[in-house]
């Protein structure tokens, strides 16, 4: 077995949100800095927010290789991994990073590394879109200009929400309960399953906000 030094780090910047079944995480590296070494204990996503950056990324036991990370990509990564990397590119490298503390199931064991670039580069397409479904997670981005809504639709499974752009939202939940909720930019929350919602944009700015459920 591969001996591997002491990387007691954390996985990114700022953990923003923690519970019994995931960490909610943000990265921000500027140009020219070196995010140092850590080990990732656990299956994680992340979800690129910035512009394109570049890393040189330092798998431990392999020669640094150079990567270029477009903005609007997700990725789901395999736990295991000890690493550190550099901003080596001219803009900052930011992007929300959940991992998932959730024991695999016996069916999730040969679950493997997966991303979607479809959207890399592009603006947020408005509604509600699937980005990436594994046996492991399902990653779903919502973007609403005010006035807008989802549609009530049910949710299956537990979900980890960062806010990408936030705005004042109302929220209508199957059975008659309703409220209303102003969120920040780059909040995060714990969403629990089994309930139909119908999310409805009320505020002056456009609402957008990245869901990991957890299978």
């Amino acid at each position: 077995m591969a001996q591997y030094p002491e990387a007691t780090g954390p996985v990114a910047s700022r953990l923003l949100l923690e519970n019994e079944h995931v960490k909610i995480w943000e990265a921000d590296v500027g140009p020219g800095e070196d995010f140092p070494l850590h080990r990732h204990h656990y299956d994680y996503i992340l979800f690129t927010t910035g512009d394109m950056a570049t890393l040189e990324v330092r798998d431990y036991g392999r020669p640094p290789s150079t990567v270029p990370v477009p903005p609007h990509a997700a990725i789901f990564i395999p736990a295991g991994g000890v690493e550190s990397y550099r901003n080596v590119g001219r803009t900052r490298f930011t992007e929300v990073l959940v991992e998932i503390k959730r024991p695999r199931r016996a069916d999730q064991e040969r679950v493997d590394f997966a991303t979607s670039n479809a959207l890399a580069g592009r603006d947020p397409l408005p509604g509600v879109v699937h980005l990436l479904e594994n046996s492991r997670m399902r990653i779903i981005e919502t973007f609403l200009k005010p006035g807008e809504s989802t549609g009530t639709a049910p949710q299956s499974e537990d979900a980890a929400i960062f806010v990408l752009s936030g705005s004042k939202i109302k929220i209508v939940e199957q059975g008659g309960r309703t409220f209303e909720d102003s969120r920040a930019d780059h909040s995060a929350y714990w969403q629990t399953a089994g309930i139909s919602r119908d999310l409805i944009n009320v505020g002056a700015r456009p609402y957008r906000e990245l869901s990991v459920q957890i299978k």
